[in-house]
């Protein structure tokens, strides 16, 4: 395509990512995108996200999740039907973490 005209070679500024071919192991063409010169360009971020693993609640609130809890990736929601099993909830989902050892933050 280089050779047709089809396609040229484009060098962008250092703050974005440039698009390269590869030649894979078979022999055939790939393009792949080079975020090296982006990566040099970003600042890293000083109050980074923690490691987020979702299999954690799900292991921690296997037995009421889609029953009385929803999990999300920043919270928890926990849903009763009245106002006298609500303690019993809670109290249900605050074991479940100790009897896992994980922990809120």
């Amino acid at each position: 395509m280089l050779e047709a005209e089809i396609i040229r070679e484009v060098f962008h500024p250092e703050w974005q990512a440039n698009p390269i071919i590869m030649l894979k192991a078979n022999g055939k063409l790939q393009m792949c995108v080079d975020y090296t010169d982006l990566n040099k360009a970003c600042p890293k971020d000083p109050f980074p996200l923690p490691r987020i693993d979702q299999r954690n609640m799900r292991i921690m609130l296997e037995d009421q999740q889609g029953r009385n809890v929803k999990a999300y990736i920043d919270g928890i929601i926990v849903k009763t039907q009245d106002q006298a099993s609500l303690l019993k909830d809670l109290s249900k989902t605050f074991d479940n973490p100790r009897a896992t050892r994980l922990k809120f933050n």
